[in-house]
């Protein structure tokens, strides 16, 4: 089953012991300018009626995918991938200084592996491709108590993840890094 609801595609394989859930973004980097709606007349006021402006923070693609295998009743595996296309930013360099100098002062503040992942020519985050993976068993079940241990990768691919670089309010945005959880939950 394939269904489109405002730019989200969500899929699902009718399988006993797979399932999947996909989710795939296309942003436009032109939104319609807002409707007059005031007790004075638009024209009057010399306020553009119709058209597009640029939306600053557009990410045009992002895919997202997940898929889950139930191996036995008690033990399943899972899987997750993300591409995000990078926002863009705005680089205000100092005049007095060149550009290489300019981008030599923010590895000073920021870092290497940070500034590797932006691309000022363009003036935007390069893009990221993420993985992660996950594993759990239910160990013990019983009419009182539920016990289940899961194993979590997040990022394994190990990618500087840039989110924003040099935003107005947040400053930069980073993403963590490759990490891995154990976790063992009990409901009763």
């Amino acid at each position: 089953m394939l269904q489109k609801s405002t730019g989200v595609f969500r899929a699902s394989i009718p399988l006993a012991s797979l399932s999947e859930d996909r989710n795939i973004r296309v942003h436009e980097p032109w939104v319609p300018l807002p409707r007059c709606r005031s007790a004075f007349s638009c024209r009057d006021a010399d306020i553009p009626i119709t058209g597009f402006f640029p939306v600053s923070q557009a990410q045009r693609n992002t895919v997202r995918g997940r898929i889950r295998y139930q191996i036995a009743p008690r033990l399943w595996v899972a899987g997750g991938v993300q591409f995000d296309s990078g926002l863009p930013f705005e680089f205000q360099c100092d005049s007095s200084l060149t550009l290489d100098q300019c981008i030599a002062n923010q590895v000073q503040t920021y870092g290497q592996q940070v500034v590797d992942r932006v691309n000022f020519d363009r003036g935007r985050i390069n893009p990221t491709f993420l993985l992660s993976a996950s594993t759990g068993a239910d160990v013990y079940k019983s009419e009182k108590l539920k016990m289940r241990f899961q194993v979590d990768g997040q990022n394994l691919t190990n990618v500087v993840d840039v989110i924003d670089f040099g935003g107005l309010f947040s400053g930069n945005a980073i993403g963590p890094l490759r990490s891995f959880a154990l976790r063992l939950t009990a409901d009763f």
